[in-house]
């Protein structure tokens, strides 16, 4: 798919295996990942560099040699949660809390290019290449019949905490 002139061709699946009831909390682990390319001048940009101020006009035709770039981004991930949930009473809420961890080998490619089109070597192919943990805590909630809110905090070490909240809405035939 091409947008923005950046061409991404990506997929990620999941696939969680029925829960194994424990007493009260169900336990349930899940596997995911997530892979493709993208490419496309994310460094060096005509459309958002020229026209835009000289800083990045100055940008554009020094450090990007007047020419777009040729980059290319492959996000490389797999990860596995295990999540453990409980019901509250009869009402339908929910809480349950989540432990995974990721792998992943990610690159990005600074495609930028000299004035005859080789590769500049200046600029480098940064890759991550680590194991993540993470973790989520969260509940959900019967508003009424057919909807439901929820909220999750979501954290992995060197980052943010991360608060979602959610809603769904089920259409009964």
């Amino acid at each position: 798919m091409r947008v923005f002139d950046v061409e991404a061709n990506l997929v990620s699946a999941a696939i969680i295996a029925p829960a194994l009831k424990v007493g009260s909390f169900s336990i349930a682990p899940r596997a995911w990942g997530s892979f493709g390319r993208v490419r496309g001048s994310m460094t060096c940009s005509t459309q958002t560099m020229l026209g835009h101020g000289t800083d990045l006009e100055l940008y554009y035709n020094t450090v990007c040699h007047g020419r777009e770039s040729d980059d290319w981004f492959e996000p490389r991930m797999l990860g596995g949660e295990a999540i453990i949930s409980r019901t509250l009473g009869s009402a339908g809420g929910r809480l349950y809390a989540m432990a995974g961890a990721r792998v992943d080998r990610t690159r990005f490619d600074i495609g930028v290019l000299t004035f005859d089109g080789a590769r500049d070597t200046d600029h480098p192919i940064l890759q991550l290449r680590t194991v993540q943990p993470h973790g989520a805590l969260g509940a959900s909630v019967r508003v009424r019949r057919g909807v439901l809110a929820g909220a999750e905090l979501f954290y992995a070490p060197g980052s943010l905490v991360t608060g979602r909240v959610s809603g769904k809405w089920i259409v009964r035939q």
